[in-house]
């Protein structure tokens, strides 16, 4: 049923969203992640590459889903919208979004733990405390974005660069 209420969110107002979620007792994470689908995978974002692997980032990383759960959730906000997408005549739109979250799910890096890169390297480049973190979400960022390849020395260069510097609290 979650799949039907996704649908059905897409379509309500938020305080409407907020009354169901209360009356049908969603645990709090389920209702956190409901709203998190609501306002981040709208109909024209699924078929973004940069937008589902933050979305994938967000649920891995963030809210501790796994990522063959975090694939059924994104997967489960576009097929709650495929009867309007076929009805409108988006049906292209569905086929490459779904095309695209397969290949973040299968080919791309979405998370922390997937970067070629780690909190030791980052120390080792200078950036303490919660820089570290700072620098590796930047880092992570530039992968998604496809600015960045994913691999040890590149993302070394680019941590080590004035632009994650920049982006990142002074170091002291």
């Amino acid at each position: 049923y979650l799949r039907n209420f996704l649908g059905l969110c897409a379509y309500l107002d938020e305080d409407k969203v907020e009354a169901i979620l209360t009356r049908l007792k969603f645990s709090n994470k389920d209702a956190k992640v409901i709203r998190l689908l609501r306002t981040e995978a709208r109909c024209n974002y699924l078929n973004d590459y940069y937008l589902v692997a933050m979305l994938a980032h967000k649920l891995v990383d963030k809210e501790n889903y796994t990522p063959n759960e975090a694939w059924g959730l994104i997967t489960n906000v576009l097929l709650a919208q495929d009867n309007f997408l076929f009805i409108s005549g988006r049906n292209k739109y569905y086929f490459e979004a779904q095309d695209t979250i397969k290949d973040v799910f299968e080919n791309g890096c979405y998370s922390l733990k997937q970067l070629a890169v780690d909190g030791n390297d980052m120390i080792t480049l200078g950036y303490k405390g919660g820089q570290i973190a700072d620098a590796l979400e930047d880092i992570l960022t530039e992968v998604c974005a496809k600015r960045a390849e994913n691999n040890r020395e590149a993302l070394l260069a680019l941590a080590d660069s004035a632009f994650v510097r920049h982006n990142v609290r002074k170091l002291k």
